[in-house]
């Protein structure tokens, strides 16, 4: 019987180095963007709020080096691996200026908001495409191609969540509920996103009906992702 994770005792390579730390940092990040609103209502923290904000935007700053960190695993073209880079510099810039945390830079960030999630989401789906090759290649299983199968399935939920938020922005109510642009609607966007993906259905009676056609596309999706991940796995025992 074949060993299901072939792993080599030299070391870790630099990919699964890059897979392991988008994890850990997606982990952080979509557990802060659920939470923290929350934390700080119930501990009475409100004057600290734009102290977290500001661990937010850090943590933002730190997933897109890590989303590039990985695009240079797979793309060999200097000039498109730091083309790359601008565009997500100037995706975070963006979304700096939209939520600012000490003040308001913009009266109306709807806009900036719209660039900052349809860059990211661009740039996920690029690398996605490229990891799910890497992933799911004729060889052996190892370690790092499990948390890249790992970071796949975040950084799908994490897209989703872009495509949410932004028909939120768009249509506001589109979740049955105002939500105030920024750090709001999109920790509400993630929750219905990890929850669809997940295979649940999420607490909001009276979502648009675009929004629902999106979450059926997203939970099919989820269910065919992990039904492939796991005949991979059986297929190499």
């Amino acid at each position: 019987m074949k060993s299901i994770i072939a792993y080599h005792k030299s070391g870790e390579s630099s990919k699964q180095r890059d897979y392991r730390n988008v994890v850990i940092t997606q982990a952080i990040l979509v557990s802060i963007a659920l939470l923290l609103e929350d934390m700080v209502n119930l501990f009475g923290m409100g004057a600290e709020r734009q102290m977290f904000y500001s661990v937010f935007l850090m943590l933002g700053a730190v997933y897109y080096y890590m989303l590039w960190d990985l695009v240079r695993n797979f793309v060999q073209q200097p000039v498109l691996v730091y083309g790359i880079l601008l565009l997500m510099l100037f995706g975070f810039l963006t979304l700096f200026i939209a939520e600012f945390p000490f003040g308001k830079i913009v009266n109306d960030p709807s806009s900036y908001l719209i660039t900052v999630h349809t860059l990211l989401f661009l740039t996920e789906i690029f690398v996605m495409y490229h990891a799910f090759r890497d992933v799911f290649r004729k060889d052996e299983v190892s370690y790092g191609k499990l948390w890249g199968s790992v970071s796949l399935f975040i950084m799908m939920a994490i897209a989703f969540a872009s495509i949410y938020d932004i028909l939120s922005i768009l249509q506001p109510g589109s979740f049955g509920i105002a939500l105030e642009p920024g750090f709001p609607s999109f920790s509400e966007s993630l929750y219905f996103s990890v929850v669809t993906i997940s295979g649940g259905v999420p607490d909001f009676s009276e979502v648009s009906h675009f929004i629902r056609d999106i979450a059926a596309l997203e939970a099919v999706l989820g269910a065919l992702y992990l039904v492939i991940l796991i005949g991979r796995i059986i297929a190499r025992v």
